[in-house]
């Protein structure tokens, strides 16, 4: 489903500290900043956050109109999704990464609908490496 192409009203995670302490903000907020900071939060800041039970998702995730990310196929590379949980601990990686991978290990990890640690799927994060499988956003 293709999402809205306009900015949600939720806040989204636009600093996540080592500390494990993330600072949410408002799309509103993002837009009064330089598009330098806007293109850079969109692109680099992809972590995913959850606080009281509620996961709070990357600005590009949140900020479609500002981010433009409003496309079914719309893919960042630096995106994570969820692979695995470690020794309690959440395994996340790229798109970049993913789309690396043999073509067994893409469909392993973009047939799943498997989230954790707030982060999505591999199929809903990068539908353009998951082309490979589904052929939804057209060759990789």
């Amino acid at each position: 489903a293709t999402p809205p192409c306009k900015d949600e009203k939720e806040l989204f995670v636009f600093l996540l500290r080592k500390s494990g302490v993330a600072k949410l903000k408002k799309c509103s907020f993002l837009a009064n900043k330089s598009a330098s900071v806007i293109s850079g939060t969109c692109k680099k800041k992809v972590d995913y956050f959850i606080k009281n039970d509620v996961t709070h998702a990357p600005a590009q995730q949140v900020c479609y109109a500002l981010c433009n990310s409003c496309s079914a196929c719309y893919q960042n590379n630096k995106s994570k999704f969820f692979k695995a949980v470690r020794n309690g601990n959440t395994v996340t990686e790229t798109c970049a990464n993913l789309a690396k991978l043999e073509a067994n290990v893409i469909k392993k990890y973009c047939s799943r609908d498997t989230s954790g640690g707030g982060y999505p799927s591999a199929k809903v994060v990068c539908p353009v490496a998951c082309s490979a499988i589904s052929g939804k956003c057209g060759k990789v």
